[in-house]
């Protein structure tokens, strides 16, 4: 996982997931971490000093392999909510990564959006099927896993790789050492299923891998397969690179198996070497079996991280407004896969946030200098935070800039049917329903009355509407004017009514009012197309 800071922070809290790379705490910030695993836990030991919130498991791994003091442990039960300062509520969710290993899900007390930490996660048919039951809130942002956000890296079920793993170790002589290649935490259903299809033992070096399997909660029978005398089994757990090097192509090494088996009653190795990078290219697929001697080697396409499909699948799942990767090599490689998921995010949240947070930003800094908030101002902070949520080009002008200083509309609105030529257009498909209105509104109603500061408009409000189209001419108005057009015909509100509106980029400040859609349903995802497309 990547160290920067901001792949760890959950925006608008001092919640840090997996942000352990300092050997103590910072003043004032709360952690969390996600699963077991030393890129996440990092620098943590006897002598942090702050409380940590995990799962259970975690929990006792934490007491007993790294010497955290008991009375830091904060271990919470999954899908059960509890709080922590700066959250109004936090969950944890299963991962389905290694065993204790979390996804954390965060509501912001400041921002009141929710967000979501993957930590480290497998997507599994389970998982996407359990996800839709969880019947999450939307989410703002993603933290994601993205370890094989590659196309390349395409592997089966688990429960297929074990069921191969198994069969092709069948007929394993006794004479055989069977060494599987794992972390400290992880790969355990892999090692279990081998032992039995073998019916025998199995060995992990005593002190820290032994405390590890102890803390771990295995059945009595899974239990007695573990032994302390390596003669004695024929499976032996081995670090994950004692085989070989995955990365970038496997690399065997033969004369390490080779070696550990002098002082054993065994002739001959079979190494097993489980990773999501056994597809990942020719060469490894070429070599999935390799032999030396008495040495045989196989690469098997297990992982406990999420394909690069089941990472699309996951996404289209969630479609939060913004994706944030935690594994990448660089900055190009991070913009590359923000790109790869952008078609799967919720685009009509990223305008909501994009143009609310600029309103708000520029009318700040404007009553803070005693000045009036000026549209080119405005313009530039819009590029910055579309290209930070990379929701659409940014745009390049504003159709019209009044000449009035006031920073608030004139209360006749320019004709959404020209926009700026130079723009691109956003459309949405809207519920008129989720559109709440705080500000005078002119709509041709049955009784010819204006609809004034109702917040949403009431369902009993019967409207003769065809087309809404919605503009303004500056970016800071204050007031939203509806026009209705085309042919009139009576529709309830609150039926099923969708129309396509029109909205130009940059005349952006009308639709926070628009756009605000708290406790409501939210609006359909948008598609941004060329103002030449436009109805």
């Amino acid at each position: 996982m990547n160290k920067r800071a901001e792949l760890h922070r959950i925006p608008g809290t001092p919640i840090l997931v997996d942000a352990f790379h300092k050997p103590v705490s910072e003043e004032g910030c709360v952690y969390i971490l996600s699963h077991f695993h030393g890129d996440h836990y990092g620098r943590l030991s006897e002598r942090w000093d702050a409380p940590i919130h995990y799962s259970h498991l975690t929990g006792r791994l934490l007491v007993t392999v790294l010497g955290v003091r008991e009375e830091l442990i904060r271990a919470c039960a999954l899908h059960e909510p509890f709080q922590l300062p700066g959250a109004d509520e936090i969950q944890f969710l299963e991962a389905e990564h290694c065993p204790g290993a979390v996804m954390v899900l965060v509501a912001s007390a400041a921002d009141k959006c929710w967000h979501l930490h993957t930590g480290d996660f497998r997507a599994t048919p389970w998982l996407l099927e359990a996800a839709m039951g969880w019947k999450l809130p939307r989410i703002h942002t993603l933290f994601l896993d993205t370890t094989y956000a590659l196309a390349k890296f395409s592997f089966p079920d688990q429960n297929q790789v074990i069921d191969r793993i198994a069969s092709d170790l069948a007929d394993t002589p006794a004479s055989s050492l069977v060494l599987v290649a794992a972390y400290s935490v992880g790969k355990e259903r892999v090692i279990m299923r081998i032992a039995k299809q073998l019916d025998c033992l199995v060995y992990a070096a005593p002190g820290r891998k032994q405390s590890i399997y102890g803390a771990l909660d295995l059945s009595a029978d899974e239990r007695k397969r573990f032994t302390t005398e390596p003669a004695k089994a024929q499976v032996h757990v081995v670090p994950f690179a004692f085989c070989g090097e995955i990365w970038p192509f496997f690399h065997p090494n033969f004369s390490k198996c080779q070696s550990y088996i002098q002082d054993l009653p065994f002739s001959s190795v079979v190494g097993v070497v489980p990773t999501g990078h056994a597809d990942a290219s020719n060469w490894n697929r070429r070599h999935e079996v390799t032999k030396n001697g008495a040495v045989t080697l196989r690469l098997y396409a297990y992982s406990e991280h999420s394909s690069a499909a089941e990472l699309a699948k996951f996404v289209g799942l969630i479609k939060p407004v913004k994706l944030v990767p935690t594994v990448f090599r660089d900055e190009k490689d991070r913009l590359a896969i923000v790109r790869r998921f952008q078609h799967l995010l919720d685009q009509a949240g990223a305008a909501r946030h994009l143009f609310t947070a600029s309103h708000q930003d520029q009318s700040k800094h404007a009553q803070q200098q005693g000045q009036t908030l000026q549209t080119a101002e405005h313009t530039s902070t819009l590029e910055s935070l579309a290209r930070e949520l990379n929701i659409m080009d940014a745009p390049k002008c504003v159709q019209q800039e009044h000449n009035s200083s006031s920073s608030t509309v004139p209360s006749e609105v320019a004709d959404c049917a020209s926009p700026c030529k130079h723009e691109k257009q956003f459309r949405f498909s809207a519920s008129l329903r989720s559109i709440p209105v705080r500000e005078p509104i002119d709509l041709d109603d049955d009784t010819g009355a204006d609809v004034n500061n109702t917040g949403a408009l009431g369902s009993e409000n019967a409207l003769k509407l065809e087309t809404i189209a919605v503009h303004a001419s500056n970016a800071d108005a204050s007031m939203c004017t509806l026009n209705a057009s085309g042919p009139k015909r009576q529709l309830p509100l609150d039926a099923a009514f969708q129309k396509r509106g029109r909205v130009t980029v940059g005349h952006l400040a009308t639709l926070p009012q628009m756009f605000h859609t708290q406790g409501r349903e939210p609006l359909d995802e948008p598609e941004c197309v060329d103002s030449s497309d436009a109805e």
